[in-house]
């Protein structure tokens, strides 16, 4: 998978995106079919902010995309604090074979599996909060715009091991935030640029511990 940091534009075609990665054209067809579901939903459930509607590509699905050269295609993948289906949604119709998207806003819930069914993608959606599932047949956890490292953390502690890895798209706090949750968890941290903002990272967080 190749990613080129280049300038994004609101109206967004199947070569713009390959610009990003090679998708066939039925796949750029879902992704353009969640938008269009995104556009329609958003207007009774605030499933995200309003402005970032117009750069919803660049904003919401090139964001998300760019964690699929993090994770392998086969592994089972649970995607917390789901809301609007980022990252989780857009990895499964770009090819993840098994995701479980958590939410605990109802109404976000039928959001995602009304996406799902229109988008032809198979996907679990726990309608519960993160601290009651059980994570014990997942490999990887996703999370996008859902809370700090440390309280990401701590939400997890009775659930989360060191086989986990957690996959985190985040912002230019991203330092202040390990070296917070670095206090009282021992883990290690590989980070990488984001493509689509100048001061975001994503954050491969492995060997997670509690300390003692």
């Amino acid at each position: 998978m190749c990613y080129t940091k280049i300038m994004l534009k609101n109206i967004f075609s199947y070569d713009d995106f390959l610009k990003f990665k090679d998708v066939p054209r039925g796949t750029f067809k879902k992704l353009e079919e969640f938008v269009e579901l995104l556009k329609k939903w958003q207007k009774t459930i605030n499933l995200v902010s309003d402005s970032s509607i117009p750069d919803v590509w660049s904003r919401h699905i090139i964001d998300s995309a760019q964690l699929l050269e993090h994770i392998a295609i086969e592994e089972n993948i649970i995607d917390i604090g789901s809301g609007a289906g980022f990252p989780g949604i857009i990895l499964a119709i770009l090819g993840a074979k098994n995701v479980s998207l958590v939410e605990s806003d109802a109404r976000k819930v039928a959001f995602l599996k009304e996406a799902a069914r229109v988008c032809g993608v198979s996907v679990t959606a726990f309608c519960q909060r993160v601290e009651e599932m059980n994570l014990e047949t997942y490999q990887t956890i996703t999370a996008r715009g859902f809370a700090s490292v440390e309280k990401t953390l701590n939400i997890m502690e009775n659930a989360i091991t060191p086989k986990h890895k957690l996959l985190l798209l985040k912002g230019k706090n991203f330092e202040a935030e390990k070296a917070e949750a670095l206090v009282n968890w021992s883990f290690d941290c590989q980070t990488s640029p984001s493509i689509t903002d100048e001061t975001g990272v994503i954050a491969l967080i492995t060997n997670i511990e509690k300390r003692r």
